[in-house]
């Protein structure tokens, strides 16, 4: 049977971005990128149970694996709109002719006016700038330009700018090793290695779930961090404990990559 497709890199496998992922967390990955519900552009609308019914998972491991999709930075979603973007995706699925742009204009206008799609937007227009003059031309024939930063409705490549209102700027996406750098007395390598540590053992890294554990430290006591976490790597466990005796010699780091 014969239909749309979408490619997949064997280098994927050699990926440290994929590879660490949780079993979880790959089955969605690869869910999402072969999807029925996807198209060309790897920006699509889904709800969360739509994703959930056609993957045919457990609620639990789905959003468990979603989760940590979105915190690696795999993808991205709109809950409000209920837009994915996969941000990846279309510059390895590129089009080769100026009737593939007017095909996936299609698909574009469909996608309700947010952030990602306005993301998405740009990655296409990123791609005809360097490309032949036929892919421009089909390009500003089909693509709206959407509202969400304030440009004129279908304004195209090279053309005015509108005044509609702008949309505040969108905060980071949360990493879980570096938000470690706003704690000076956490030696930055040692937290690398209780976040693999936690990914190994299939515990939250989540923003939440992170920053209850650097409460936990500030009450134990911040001049004790790296000795009570390197504590908690020796033996084993997913949260931190008051130290109680004097720290063995540094431990050497064995998640580190």
């Amino acid at each position: 049977m014969k239909g749309p497709y979408s490619c997949l890199y064997r280098e994927i496998w050699d990926d440290k971005k994929f590879y660490t992922l949780s079993e979880q967390a790959k089955l969605v990955y690869l869910f999402l990128i072969s999807c029925p519900m996807g198209n060309g552009l790897g920006c699509f609308k889904a709800g969360m149970a739509a994703m959930i019914e056609e993957m045919r998972y457990t609620d639990k491991g789905f959003k468990k694996g979603f989760n940590e999709g979105l915190e690696e930075g795999l993808f991205e979603y709109n809950a409000e709109a209920r837009v994915l973007l996969i941000p990846t995706y279309f510059n390895r699925n590129l089009v080769t002719n100026p009737n593939g742009i007017r095909s996936l204009a299609k698909d574009f206008s469909k996608l309700p006016d947010c952030d990602l799609k306005d993301k998405c937007y740009q990655i296409v227009k990123a791609f005809v700038e360097g490309s032949k003059e036929g892919f421009k031309e089909a390009f500003n024939e089909r693509f709206e330009e959407p509202l969400g930063r304030g440009r004129g409705q279908g304004s195209g490549l090279g053309q005015g700018q509108g005044e509609g209102k702008k949309e505040p700027p969108k905060p980071d996406p949360f990493h879980p090793k570096k938000m470690i750098l706003d704690y000076s007395w956490v030696d930055p390598d040692i937290w690398s290695e209780w976040i693999d540590f936690k990914k190994n053992k299939k515990a939250s890294i989540s923003e939440r779930a992170l920053k209850a554990n650097v409460k936990t430290l500030e009450k134990l006591g911040t001049d004790k961090a790296n000795d009570i976490i390197a504590a908690s790597l020796n033996a084993g466990w997913t949260d931190f404990y008051q130290l109680k005796k004097e720290p063995e010699q540094p431990r050497e780091l064995k998640y580190l990559g």
